[in-house]
């Protein structure tokens, strides 16, 4: 079962508590620790306004039932200005017209303030390279973002200087993180013999075989039919399933 998670979400020009696969007995806890909680069908998700001790009370109670994960953006919004930021003129009407998504637009306009909070006084007209490369090691020094809220940010500030100021590139021009890179998690025969017969259920370990053995897309599998097996090496399987019982 997938952990609650838990996350920022800016509605309104506030700062919210976004609480995603809370289900069942995690429900009734938020229910009974959240009675004014709502819900954003755009997001899909039920969301509270944000407090340090209101995110300590949900994170303690709901992990008695399930695991809780924090994300880790949001420990960002512990420190977000508390004065509202005026986005510059055009941004928000240019995201809309260029059709981004309502989640990107939001996030979008999050990172832009968190910028024009970083430079305030200068006025975002003035932003030089400079500025851009501070902020960057800010987030990275003091923020401690991930990767991603990084490469967001960028795009954020780049939108803003490409897309509504029609800014030459060589000033919002930063270098990107780099990726972080990760092996594969890779199952022995061993491991892979264990799971396959993990099942009881002779229909259940069929399945099982089926999907691994040809390589088979669950939908693949569940359109499935007589005609599509080859009779020929039925046999030929049927050894192979007695060797392996043996």
């Amino acid at each position: 079962m997938e952990p609650v998670e838990l996350y920022p979400l800016v509605h309104n020009g506030t700062y919210n508590i976004a609480i995603r696969n809370c289900f069942g007995e995690s429900a009734s806890i938020l229910t009974s620790i959240c009675p004014n909680r709502k819900y954003s069908r755009t997001h899909r998700c039920w969301y509270v306004p944000y407090s340090s001790d209101t995110l300590d009370l949900i994170h303690q109670k709901l992990s008695l039932a399930r695991s809780v994960q924090i994300l880790s953006s949001f420990t960002e919004a512990r420190n977000l200005p508390t004065r509202h930021i005026q986005l510059p003129t055009g941004y928000r009407e240019c995201l809309v017209r260029m059709r981004y998504s309502d989640s990107t637009r939001i996030t979008y306009e999050t990172q832009m303030r968190h910028f024009l909070e970083f430079i305030h006084p200068t006025p975002i007209e003035e932003v030089t390279r400079e500025l851009i490369n501070e902020f960057m090691a800010f987030l990275v020094k003091k923020k401690k973002v991930s990767i991603s809220t990084q490469n967001t940010a960028i795009n954020a500030i780049k939108f803003y200087l490409e897309k509504v100021n029609n800014g030459d590139r060589i000033i919002y021009y930063t270098d990107r993180p780099r990726k972080n890179i990760s092996l594969p998690t890779v199952l022995s025969q061993e491991e892979t013999q264990k799971l396959l017969w993990a099942a009881r259920n002779i229909k259940h370990r069929c399945i099982m075989f089926l999907l691994y053995s040809a390589g088979l897309r669950v939908s693949e599998l569940l359109h499935m039919k007589w005609q599509d097996i080859d009779e020929d090496r039925i046999d030929h399987i049927y050894s192979f399933w007695k060797r392996s019982q043996g």
